[in-house]
Protein backbone atom coordinates (compact mmCIF):
# COMPACT_ATOMS: atom_id res chain seq x y z
CA UNK A 1 0.00 0.00 0.00
CA UNK A 2 1.48 3.43 -0.78
CA UNK A 3 0.70 5.40 2.95
CA UNK A 4 1.69 9.10 3.09
CA UNK A 5 0.93 11.67 5.94
CA UNK A 6 -2.01 14.19 4.79
CA UNK A 7 -2.76 17.38 7.23
CA UNK A 8 -6.73 18.06 8.31
CA UNK A 9 -7.74 21.45 8.76
CA UNK A 10 -9.75 21.06 12.19
CA UNK A 11 -12.77 22.91 13.48
CA UNK A 12 -11.86 25.53 16.38
CA UNK A 13 -10.37 24.11 19.51
CA UNK A 14 -11.36 20.52 18.50
CA UNK A 15 -8.00 18.79 17.88
CA UNK A 16 -8.29 16.35 20.95
CA UNK A 17 -11.87 15.31 19.61
CA UNK A 18 -10.99 14.83 15.96
CA UNK A 19 -7.91 12.66 17.10
CA UNK A 20 -9.97 10.88 19.23
CA UNK A 21 -12.54 9.99 16.47
CA UNK A 22 -9.99 9.40 13.85
CA UNK A 23 -8.20 7.23 16.00
CA UNK A 24 -11.34 4.98 16.24
CA UNK A 25 -11.68 4.61 12.37
CA UNK A 26 -8.54 3.14 12.18
CA UNK A 27 -6.40 6.05 11.23
CA UNK A 28 -2.63 6.77 12.61
CA UNK A 29 -2.96 10.36 13.83
CA UNK A 30 -0.09 13.00 15.01
CA UNK A 31 -0.88 15.99 16.83
CA UNK A 32 2.12 17.44 18.91
CA UNK A 33 1.35 19.56 21.81
CA UNK A 34 3.01 21.81 24.24
CA UNK A 35 2.39 22.84 27.51
CA UNK A 36 1.87 26.30 28.49
CA UNK A 37 2.84 27.94 31.98
CA UNK A 38 -0.31 30.86 32.13
CA UNK A 39 0.39 33.36 35.60
CA UNK A 40 -2.90 34.45 36.16
CA UNK A 41 -2.99 36.32 39.57
CA UNK A 42 -0.31 34.97 41.05
CA UNK A 43 -1.19 31.48 40.43
CA UNK A 44 0.44 29.37 37.38
CA UNK A 45 -1.65 27.13 35.64
CA UNK A 46 -0.55 24.68 32.86
CA UNK A 47 -2.08 24.30 29.47
CA UNK A 48 -1.73 21.71 26.94
CA UNK A 49 -2.09 23.37 23.40
CA UNK A 50 -1.90 22.36 19.71
CA UNK A 51 1.79 22.87 18.31
CA UNK A 52 0.15 23.69 15.29
CA UNK A 53 -3.41 24.74 16.50
CA UNK A 54 -6.25 24.06 13.86
CA UNK A 55 -4.46 21.38 12.06
CA UNK A 56 -3.21 17.69 12.44
CA UNK A 57 -1.58 14.85 10.93
CA UNK A 58 -3.45 11.96 9.23
CA UNK A 59 -1.49 9.24 8.05
CA UNK A 60 -4.12 7.59 5.13
CA UNK A 61 -3.58 5.08 2.19
CA UNK A 62 -4.75 6.16 -1.40
CA UNK A 63 -8.54 4.59 -0.61
CA UNK A 64 -9.46 6.01 2.84
CA UNK A 65 -8.78 9.38 2.91
CA UNK A 66 -12.16 10.90 2.03
CA UNK A 67 -13.89 9.32 4.80
CA UNK A 68 -12.38 11.75 7.09
CA UNK A 69 -14.19 15.01 5.84
CA UNK A 70 -17.28 13.46 7.44
CA UNK A 71 -15.25 12.61 10.83
CA UNK A 72 -16.95 14.90 14.08
CA UNK A 73 -14.27 17.42 15.01
CA UNK A 74 -12.89 17.65 11.15
CA UNK A 75 -14.11 20.77 8.94
CA UNK A 76 -11.71 19.28 5.60
CA UNK A 77 -8.28 17.29 4.32
CA UNK A 78 -6.18 20.04 2.85
CA UNK A 79 -6.29 19.37 -1.16
CA UNK A 80 -5.61 20.99 -4.75
CA UNK A 81 -8.22 19.44 -7.30
CA UNK A 82 -9.32 17.16 -5.02
CA UNK A 83 -6.00 15.35 -4.06
CA UNK A 84 -4.75 15.76 -0.70
CA UNK A 85 -2.02 17.85 0.08
CA UNK A 86 0.87 15.54 1.91
CA UNK A 87 4.14 16.19 4.06
CA UNK A 88 7.48 15.04 3.41
CA UNK A 89 8.36 12.06 5.64
CA UNK A 90 11.57 14.21 5.88
CA UNK A 91 9.58 17.43 7.92
CA UNK A 92 7.11 15.17 10.07
CA UNK A 93 10.09 13.27 11.61
CA UNK A 94 12.17 16.00 12.06
CA UNK A 95 8.97 17.38 14.42
CA UNK A 96 8.41 14.14 15.61
CA UNK A 97 11.45 13.74 16.76
CA UNK A 98 11.84 16.98 18.63
CA UNK A 99 8.55 15.47 20.62
CA UNK A 100 9.04 12.98 23.30
CA UNK A 101 6.91 9.52 23.60
CA UNK A 102 3.29 11.43 24.56
CA UNK A 103 3.63 13.94 21.43
CA UNK A 104 4.61 16.71 23.63
CA UNK A 105 6.98 19.40 21.62
CA UNK A 106 10.46 20.20 23.30
CA UNK A 107 11.55 24.02 22.92
CA UNK A 108 14.42 23.48 24.01
CA UNK A 109 15.09 21.71 20.54
CA UNK A 110 15.95 25.58 19.22
CA UNK A 111 17.23 27.49 22.13
CA UNK A 112 20.96 27.40 21.31
CA UNK A 113 23.89 27.93 23.79
CA UNK A 114 24.55 31.04 25.12
CA UNK A 115 21.24 32.11 24.65
CA UNK A 116 19.19 34.95 26.84
CA UNK A 117 15.97 32.93 28.68
CA UNK A 118 13.88 33.34 31.43
CA UNK A 119 12.75 30.82 34.06
CA UNK A 120 9.50 31.08 35.03
CA UNK A 121 9.48 30.25 38.87
CA UNK A 122 5.51 30.72 39.58
CA UNK A 123 4.74 33.09 41.82
CA UNK A 124 7.88 34.43 42.03
CA UNK A 125 9.14 36.76 39.40
CA UNK A 126 10.71 35.28 36.26
CA UNK A 127 14.41 35.08 36.29
CA UNK A 128 17.38 36.24 33.39
CA UNK A 129 19.15 33.72 33.22
CA UNK A 130 21.44 32.03 29.52
CA UNK A 131 20.67 28.61 28.30
CA UNK A 132 23.99 26.35 28.30
CA UNK A 133 22.78 23.20 27.51
CA UNK A 134 19.98 20.23 26.89
CA UNK A 135 20.28 17.64 29.05
CA UNK A 136 17.18 15.46 28.31
CA UNK A 137 13.47 16.42 27.23
CA UNK A 138 12.71 17.02 31.55
CA UNK A 139 15.79 19.22 32.07
CA UNK A 140 18.52 21.47 30.76
CA UNK A 141 21.29 23.14 32.69
CA UNK A 142 21.49 26.91 32.69
CA UNK A 143 23.51 29.89 34.03
CA UNK A 144 22.13 32.08 36.13
CA UNK A 145 23.86 35.63 36.87
CA UNK A 146 24.36 36.27 40.65
CA UNK A 147 26.73 38.68 42.68
CA UNK A 148 28.17 39.22 38.83
CA UNK A 149 29.37 35.59 38.77
CA UNK A 150 27.33 33.00 36.80
CA UNK A 151 26.08 30.05 38.48
CA UNK A 152 25.24 26.86 36.31
CA UNK A 153 22.33 25.04 37.59
CA UNK A 154 19.78 22.40 36.38
CA UNK A 155 16.17 23.29 35.85
CA UNK A 156 13.10 21.25 34.61
CA UNK A 157 12.01 22.33 30.81
CA UNK A 158 8.46 23.30 31.49
CA UNK A 159 9.63 26.21 33.77
CA UNK A 160 12.11 27.97 30.22
CA UNK A 161 10.78 30.51 28.34
CA UNK A 162 11.85 31.66 25.49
Amino acid sequence: MNRKWIIAKIKPNKEKLASINLVRQGFNVFLPKIKKIVKVFNTSRIYIKPLFPGYIFIEVDKVNWVKINNTYGVRQVLAIDGKPLSVSERILNSIKSKCDKNDFFHKNFYIKKGERIKVNMGQNPSLDCIFHEFINYKRSSILIKLLDQHVKTVVENSLIEI
